[in-house]
């Protein structure tokens, strides 16, 4: 395994990482919209924030549970079909499995980190966790349980990241698995 050939690796792992990401960040933005229009809250769409532009008094407990908790429907949604499909196409080599795989971790985070960055932050699903007067506890046995689902997710697709080096290498030795790893996973996270 070449350093050239390795590098490229990274690079179709990155663009498939993003790709991904982008994918899901459209899903989720044009899926707030509608969900927004659907009960008539007028909406300002920006890159990285959406306004509702409705006066405090108008907010109720359903129009706060429906918009701050799809955003975890919506995601685990994208995570399932990604996952199905990945197993659907997983005796083929390709970059589109690594699309699917990376799909499959940002929908699973979106999900699972959101419910548990948003208890820790009151936003997004913690906002609606308060709207439902769920107690402290019930907050950190949520988080725990969030965590735990992500730790499952991570083992779940680990194997898929493993057999993705069947798309740029027919023959890989056991103990070049760690540096295929790194290069495949660590470095596109960290560029990402």
């Amino acid at each position: 395994m070449n350093t050239k050939r390795i590098w490229i690796v990274s690079l179709h792992s990155l663009a498939m990482f993003l790709l991904s990401w982008i994918m899901l960040f459209l899903l989720l933005n044009l899926m707030m919209a509608v969900f927004s229009f659907s009960i008539g809250i007028p909406m300002e769409l920006h890159f990285h924030r959406s306004y509702f532009l409705i006066p405090p008094s108008s907010w109720t407990a359903d129009i706060v549970k429906l918009l701050f908790i799809s955003p975890q429907v919506v995601s685990f949604s994208y995570a399932a079909g990604c996952l199905l499909v990945l197993y659907y196409v997983n005796q083929y080599s390709g970059l589109l499995k690594l699309f699917f795989i990376w799909g499959f971790v940002h929908g699973w985070a979106g999900c699972f980190g959101g419910m548990v960055a948003g208890m820790l932050t009151n936003t997004g699903f913690g906002y609606a966790a308060d709207w439902m007067y769920l107690f402290d506890t019930m907050k950190l046995f949520l988080s725990l349980l969030s965590m735990v689902f992500l730790l499952l997710g991570g083992f779940m697709i680990s194997r898929s990241f493993q057999m993705s080096a069947n798309i740029c290498f027919s023959e890989i030795k056991e103990d070049m698995f760690p540096r295929f790893i790194f290069f495949q996973v660590t470095v596109v996270v960290v560029a990402g």
